[in-house]
């Protein structure tokens, strides 16, 4: 009960009304991309499947561990200390997904359109109707209300045409349902002293 001090007017406001903005989250990411596996009861009833996950244990126990190593290159100096560290792999989805978890990330959704020890490619038909590939993990992604940005880490190992070919399609798919983003990655042409004019 409130106490007065002071004779005067006072009014006393009753919300009759719950807030009127409901809380929701706004950053919700679906990772696609290649993985050890894509099993939750039986082999690969997960490919091509968005799958809501909210730990990398849960990760773990669905599409399995990061992909091998292929080679570490490190370079010496003259005191035997590292002065740098080349990890050279095939895959990165895993490791983005440890991130964003690792950086406080709540959920997100794993589609994967292939297995470690394939090539990754923009879409491969096998045996006439199994299909594979980033476009068809972004086909998938287009079915799910919740998802709001598409990540594909993997697609940075397509032909330069493959990946902005993929980003395009992503964009056409952020632009014609209006409720998701696109993290693009750009190729990495080694060229760091390249003229940006050019």
């Amino acid at each position: 009960m409130a106490t007065y001090k002071t004779p005067d007017v006072y009014i006393k406001e009753i919300s009759i009304f719950p807030p009127s903005v409901a809380e929701v989250e706004t950053a919700i990411p679906c990772f696609i991309g290649y993985t050890e596996k894509a099993k939750k009861i039986k082999k690969n009833d997960l490919h091509l499947k968005a799958e809501k996950i909210k730990s990398i244990a849960d990760y773990n126990e669905l599409y399995g561990g990061g992909p091998p190593l292929s080679s570490i290159n490190v370079v010496l100096d003259s005191n035997n200390n590292a002065s740098e560290v080349d990890l050279t792999q095939k895959y990165y989805t895993y490791d983005c997904v440890r991130m964003f978890f690792n950086n406080g990330g709540g959920k997100c959704y794993i589609i994967s359109c292939g297995m470690y020890g394939e090539d990754v490619k923009l879409t491969d038909t096998r045996s006439g109707t199994v299909k594979y590939g980033m476009e068809e993990g972004l086909k998938t992604l287009k079915k799910e209300d919740e998802p709001s940005m598409i990540v594909f880490p993997d697609a940075v190992l397509l032909s330069t045409n493959g990946l902005y070919d993929l980003q395009q399609k992503a964009l056409s798919q952020c632009g014609s349902l209006q409720d998701r983003v696109l993290i693009a990655d750009l190729k990495n042409t080694g060229d760091l002293d390249a003229d940006v004019n050019e």
